[in-house]
């Protein structure tokens, strides 16, 4: 096939010459490019060398928008209603869209994403002046580049711009830990509270707050001080949900020190007693650190208890 530029009014074209009609009638198709021949020139280049190849990519008119809402829920069969799906569609619906969604997909530039990234950091929050985080912006970035990489798996488009852009680089911050004098410390603070028994897990075992609070008495032996590592309790807008862990590395057992086999052991025996105390009205979900009724005790309401008297 063979291609070649010309102008209508302010705007060039690529025209390609396509094969003739039966009856042999001459074929051509007008792509639009933009208001200057130079660019013209290099797109008719790549789409006819596209042609050739067979790997051209039709222009389509959708939205980046429309493209993200479609994305958003094949993504969602995929990975589920989870909270990785909710951090998408926050991005995606609160953020990329109203900056970016107007767009057709096919014409969204490497420089209108840099753009979008440049303005993010300077206006982006949501409530109150200023900027998001150079992280935040790169989790914009990592979410789009996934996007529209599946753009062009689906043949929307022949290439990714995200991947022509640069994601702002966050400043490593050192992380304060707690010495010996801070943990003893925190631990007289709070033992004889709920939160005590949890606490001493996640400081000797380092399990998260959700593998923690989603541990189960059958994912215990206090006999050979062992504790493994089976799921992690979530919390979406849906509610509270187990999650496997997502890599074989993080299903894992971990050794116990024989101060949290204590400890286990004396939460054991009172939580059996709150539960005969509770009667009927207590749930049994085999839950090491349930709720008082028995129930899940849910990840934010144990982050709030734990920012209250840390």
């Amino acid at each position: 096939m063979k291609g070649h530029v010309r102008k209508r009014g302010s705007t060039w074209y690529v025209v390609v010459e396509l094969p003739r009609t039966p009856d042999g009638a001459r074929r051509q198709k007008w792509i639009p490019v933009g208001p200057t021949k130079k660019a013209a020139q290099r797109e008719c280049a790549r789409i006819v060398d596209e042609l050739h190849k067979g790997s051209y990519v039709e222009p389509t008119d959708v939205s980046l928008a429309e493209f993200l809402t479609k994305w958003l829920a094949s993504h969602q069969t995929s990975i589920g209603a989870g909270k990785t799906y909710y951090r998408y569609e926050d991005i995606c619906l609160k953020y990329i869209s109203p900056r970016l969604g107007h767009i057709p997909l096919a014409k969204l530039s490497p420089l209108e994403i840099q753009d979008y990234y440049a303005w993010e950091m300077e206006h982006g929050r949501r409530r109150g002046e200023g900027g998001l985080s150079a992280q935040t912006v790169k989790h914009h970035h990592a979410v789009l580049k996934k996007a529209l990489a599946q753009a062009v798996k689906w043949r929307l488009i022949p290439y990714n711009p995200a991947d022509a852009v640069e994601p702002p680089r966050p400043v490593q911050q050192e992380m304060n830990t707690l010495d010996r004098t801070s943990v003893d410390a925190l631990l007289e603070e709070l033992r004889g509270r709920r939160l005590y028994a949890p606490v001493v897990v996640a400081l000797t075992t380092g399990a998260r707050r959700g593998e923690i609070l989603g541990l189960k008495w059958r994912d215990l032996d206090l006999d050979k001080a062992t504790l493994t590592i089976r799921r992690s309790l979530e919390q979406t807008r849906d509610g509270l949900r187990f999650k496997d862990p997502k890599t074989k590395k993080s299903r894992r057992t971990i050794a116990l020190p024989d101060m949290t086999v204590k400890v286990l052991n004396a939460h054991r025996i009172e939580q059996a007693l709150r539960r005969l105390a509770a009667g009927d009205v207590y749930e049994d979900n085999d839950l090491v650190f349930p709720n008082p009724s028995g129930g899940f005790w849910k990840p934010d309401s144990f982050s709030s208890s734990f920012a209250a008297t840390a």
